[in-house]
This record gives C-alpha cells, sequence and structure tokens, in this order.
C-alpha cells in the first residue's frame, strides 16, 4: 500500500489492519487441530502491540505450542509465517508513524515494542533508549521503557 509518508491517520488505519492480521493468525494457531493430539497452548492470554502500553510482547504466539516429536501441518506453517509478516508489517508501520510525527510519544514507544515482539532486538533497544532520553517526563512509560531495556539487554547478552 504506497501512502504519504506524513499521512498518521492513514499509517494508524494500517496498524489497526496488520493488527487484525495478527489476531487472525493468532487464532488460526491456538485453533489447529491438524496436529494428532491439537496444539498443547501455553496459559494465558497472548497479548498484541494492539494491547496496553507497558505490556511485554511474545515473539512466539504459542509457546510450547507443538509437542517436540510432533511435525507442524503446512497450515500451522503458513499461520506462523503469516503471524511473523503482521509482526514485521506493524514494526514497520509504527517506525514510518515515528517519523512521519516524532512529537507522539506514543508512537516510539509502540515502534520500540512492535521491533521487540517481531524479534528485532537492536532496534528495539535503540528506541527505547531514544524515547527515554527524548521523553522523559512521561514517568509511568520512561518506567516501563527502562525495564523493557534491561530486560532486552540482559536476554541480547546472555
Amino acid at each position: 500500500m504506497k501512502l504519504r509518508p506524513k499521512d498518521t491517520d492513514a499509517l494508524n488505519a494500517l496498524v489497526v489492519d496488520y493488527q487484525t492480521k495478527e489476531n487472525d493468525a493468532i487464532t488460526r494457531l491456538q485453533t489447529d487441530s491438524s496436529t494428532p493430539q491439537g496444539p498443547q497452548l501455553a496459559d494465558g492470554f497472548f497479548p498484541t502491540v494492539s494491547g496496553p502500553l507497558g505490556t511485554s510482547l511474545p515473539k512466539d504466539p504459542l509457546p510450547g505450542a507443538l509437542q517436540s516429536s510432533q511435525q507442524p501441518s503446512p497450515a500451522y506453517q503458513q499461520d506462523l509465517a503469516d503471524y511473523n509478516q503482521a509482526l514485521s508489517n506493524i514494526e514497520n508501520t509504527y517506525r514510518r508513524l515515528n517519523l512521519a510525527d516524532p512529537t507522539t510519544p506514543a508512537y516510539l514507544i509502540q515502534y520500540a515494542q512492535s521491533a521487540a515482539q517481531a524479534g528485532d532486538t537492536k532496534t528495539a533497544i535503540a528506541q527505547y533508549k531514544k524515547f527515554i532520553k527524548k521523553f522523559p517526563d512521561d514517568t509511568a512509560d520512561v518506567k516501563f521503557a527502562q525495564g523493557e531495556l534491561k530486560r532486552l539487554q540482559k536476554q541480547s547478552s546472555g
């Protein structure tokens, strides 16, 4: 989709579209019954980028969904590919939103969150640092960003 670079309304609509695709893929992954025993789902809700700020986001929507001896079905593999593509698209769109309007703290922290969820730790760390430096008075989100920064730095070093 070709958008004007600073059209934040259209970019926000695009994020919602990608989040819908992400949620659809999660639903398909959670209900995949093409494996012999069906998926063994992890406990709890799988948050998405569309969730509230301050929520740590997983890369794998269904950690441990398949037994190690099971081979994922082609449908499961496609759903997982769709999920990962949606994560990548969400990250890119938040990057574009941040470039279009660098004065909105939510765009920067959501860019950092979406990068972390997409597995782009280097970008997530850089964006959390930038957020902390650029918006030091945003107390609650700065605390969240500091916590995520520590978690990601620890994760990437060991």
